[in-house]
């Protein structure tokens, strides 16, 4: 009796669930009561047929949507859905269209009466166990059943399923730190080193979503800290974040052709990405996410990601060069790269298996497996050297060129770096951009701020750059900026006033550092040329380094008197460090280049230095204003400075 009963029990609930997903609650939609419009629940329970989730006059909870219910009875009998199926070449899941059958439909109500993942403690445990399940149990499927994919879909299918449910544990990251962080990484490097592409993708998607960037509070953020510890952290082979940069090399050889693959190489980019961002707040607010080291440092002893997004560069990938830059801009990696023209190349500890398996088969290997990262670089800029970036995809990639090339420069304690720089004809490219007056020569101008001397030197005597210098110096002529045709005019006018803003800057700086470099040893007579292009056609550059030494000499005053004025209405303590880097930051660093500038050409033509104190006394000043300057930056100096002597002298000899 009691076998009969059940029967009857179970034959009642699968016609009941048939029906829901036959019709859903569609058909009793107009006799529909108030309770059953609205269904209280205070978090989201999985979707409900005819119903959405939100917050409205009756609370939190599901409300039924009256809008779409004519449409869903129409479409309840047409619709059809995709059967998943494993393509034995590729050992992936694959979707294809078929007519729905008495099995799916079985399995559709199965699953509408599936619990749901709970976001709690206890919900993540038993997440954890399900995953924990179903890896192990396809693993052994797997190695049962290995030439017959067929006898592990389904479990393949189910691990798919679970590893989408921890998708939902992103808005509440905290509960994560409830497993055991041994197990937690244990379990996720195994999911991370399975052979189908399609599981590793949807794994990268979870754990990119763990540490996305939203509005967070304090306890979110420790949250973030431990979780973005725990994927650095190694286990006895490798960490979470080390596996993941190693699939990039299982993911890129149809990256182009697959767009799962493509996305499942964004989401480890930009995992790393917020990891970078993240660290460096991190870092500020001293709570690294390692003790002794920066993840960039820990990124290229422990990866070769470096490498592979280099090798990105001829592809044009964005994200790609984005992470890169974010990457060089951390000062301390630059001990780890001995040089930059012959990085290693990528490996990957999930790729050398084939890599071996290739060298077998007798194919020849490229003489030298060795980057140019130089070389590399200067091409991708090479791309706008005659033309404008024409979307926002393009503009973004060569700034970022840019900001990579100036990272290496400015980073690179050695001359050797700038060595190479000048033998790939790096000035010559930058030269070149400017003389088309393309966007790539505006924020290349950066790149000739230098403080290696024979690069000063080869700019003047060989390359004559002080004729592509002198007319943006003087607002004669100046490389365009891409406006976008999405930008509306008052974006366009803003972004012109900046733009013009940067050149002169950028020009400024540029003179201040030959300045510094050359010297009366320097060959071609170069040191006679530059102090000669001042005082042309009646020293009309002399006036204008002139008229902007006082311009900036006034927005520093000002910014140091805004600092004082918000520190006393806020009753802050005033910190005389802080006060400086506001005034250098709003022009004081410009103001004191103009004025050893001036010291240059004063100190080696007595017409420069009789013209600078005429011109300065009819602004009401003197040769006092260019000492102030230059005391300012002894003082700032550190003892070893290499130019601290020179503006000693110039002090001196003023």
């Amino acid at each position: 009796m009691n076998g009969s009963h059940d029967t009857d029990n179970k034959r009642k609930q699968m016609d009941a669930a048939l029906d829901e997903v036959l019709i859903g609650n569609g058909g009793a939609a107009s006799s529909n009561t108030d309770s059953e419009q609205f269904l209280p629940s205070a978090t989201w329970q999985g979707p409900k047929a005819g119903y959405y989730f939100g917050t409205s006059a009756k609370g939190t909870g599901y409300y039924w949507d009256t809008h779409q219910e004519k449409r869903e009875e129409r479409a309840t009998h047409k619709k059809k859905r995709k059967r998943i199926t494993i393509d034995e070449g590729r050992n992936e899941i694959k979707s294809i269209p078929a007519r729905i059958t008495a099995e799916e439909l079985l399995e559709q109500a199965e699953q509408a009466n599936q619990k749901r993942v709970e976001l709690s403690d206890r919900g993540i445990r038993a997440a954890h166990a399900q995953l924990r399940k179903w890896v192990e149990k396809n693993a052994l499927e797997r190695a049962e059943h290995f030439e017959h994919p067929e006898e592990y879909m389904e479990s393949e299918l189910t691990l798919h399923q679970q590893l989408e449910s921890y998708a939902g544990f992103a808005t509440q990251s905290s509960v994560l730190l409830t497993i055991n962080n041994e197990e937690f990484q244990t379990l996720w490097l195994e999911v991370l080193a399975h052979p189908n592409i399609d599981i590793v993708t949807t794994a990268c998607r979870v754990i990119a979503e763990w540490m996305d960037e939203d509005d967070e509070d304090s306890e979110t953020s420790s949250a973030r800290l431990e979780i973005g510890q725990r994927l650095v952290e190694g286990s006895t082979t490798s960490s979470i974040l080390e596996l993941m940069v190693s699939n990039l090399g299982r993911l890129q050889p149809n990256w182009e052709e697959d767009e799962e693959h493509q996305k499942g190489i964004e989401d480890i980019l930009t995992l790393l990405e917020n990891l970078l961002e993240f660290d460096v707040q991190q870092q500020l607010e001293e709570r690294p996410l390692l003790k002794n080291s920066t993840l960039a440092l820990w990124l290229v002893k422990k990866t070769t990601v470096l490498s592979w997004l280099v090798q990105q560069l001829p592809a044009q990938h964005g994200p790609s060069v984005q992470v890169l830059a974010l990457l060089l801009q951390q000062a301390d990696i630059y001990d780890e790269v001995a040089d930059w023209t012959k990085l290693p190349p990528y490996s990957s500890i999930l790729t050398e298996d084939e890599e071996e398996a290739t060298s077998k088969e007798g194919r020849k290997k490229k003489a030298d497996p060795n980057i140019d990262f130089m070389e590399l670089l200067l091409q991708a800029m090479a791309l706008f050297r005659k033309r404008q970036p024409t979307t926002t995809y393009e503009l973004e990639f060569l700034e970022n060129v840019v900001l990579c090339l100036a990272s290496i420069l400015t980073f690179s304690s050695d001359g050797k770096t700038q060595e190479q720089f000048l033998q790939a004809q790096g000035l010559e490219l930058v030269l070149r951009c400017l003389r088309e007056k393309v966007h790539a020569g505006g924020i290349g101008l950066g790149l000739l701020e230098t403080n290696h001397r024979r690069t000063c030197e080869h700019f003047i005597s060989n390359l004559q750059g002080l004729k592509q210098i002198f007319p943006i110096f003087m607002q004669r002529s100046f490389p365009k900026p891409a406006l976008l045709s999405s930008d509306k005019t008052k974006q366009q006018k803003k972004k012109k006033a900046h733009w013009l803003q940067k050149l002169e800057q950028h020009t400024i700086a540029i003179l201040y550092h030959l300045t510094q470099h050359i010297t009366a040893d320097s060959p071609d007579d170069c040191l006679q040329r530059l102090v000669c292009k001042f005082l042309e056609n009646d020293c009309e550059k002399l006036d204008r380094l002139i008229q902007l030494l006082l311009k900036y000499e006034h927005k520093a005053r000002r910014a140091e008197y805004n600092y004082y004025r918000f520190q006393e209405s806020e009753d802050e303590t005033e910190d005389p460090y802080n006060a400086l880097a506001a005034k250098l930051e709003g022009g004081g660093t410009h103001f004191q280049y103009c004025a050893v500038i001036c010291a240059f050409c004063a100190i080696h033509s007595k017409a420069a230095h009789t013209h600078v104190l005429e011109t300065l006394q009819l602004h009401q000043s003197g040769i006092s204003l260019i000492k102030i300057a230059l005391e300012e930056m002894l003082q700032q100096a550190e003892k070893d400075h290499p130019q601290a002597q020179m503006w000693q002298n110039y002090l001196q000899q003023l």
